[in-house]
């Protein structure tokens, strides 16, 4: 974030629940609660911007 012109937007948090897509493409991935937390925030460099939304995942046995 340091690169010069480099701008992040203002970030946003939603919880999300199982009528949300990012909820359930997570839920196939590992063992989820009745919730999960989740952000975005808007990326810009000159006239080129990317969405970036994140989703806040449990500990999965996968990645330990």
């Amino acid at each position: 974030f340091t690169y010069p012109g480099f701008l992040r937007g203002r970030i946003e948090f939603q919880r999300i629940d199982g009528r949300h897509p990012l909820y359930r493409r997570a839920a196939a991935l590992c063992q989820v609660g009745e919730t999960l937390w989740a952000r975005r925030s808007l990326h810009r460099l000159e006239n080129q911007q990317v969405l970036v939304t994140e989703v806040f995942l449990p500990a999965a046995q996968a990645f330990k």
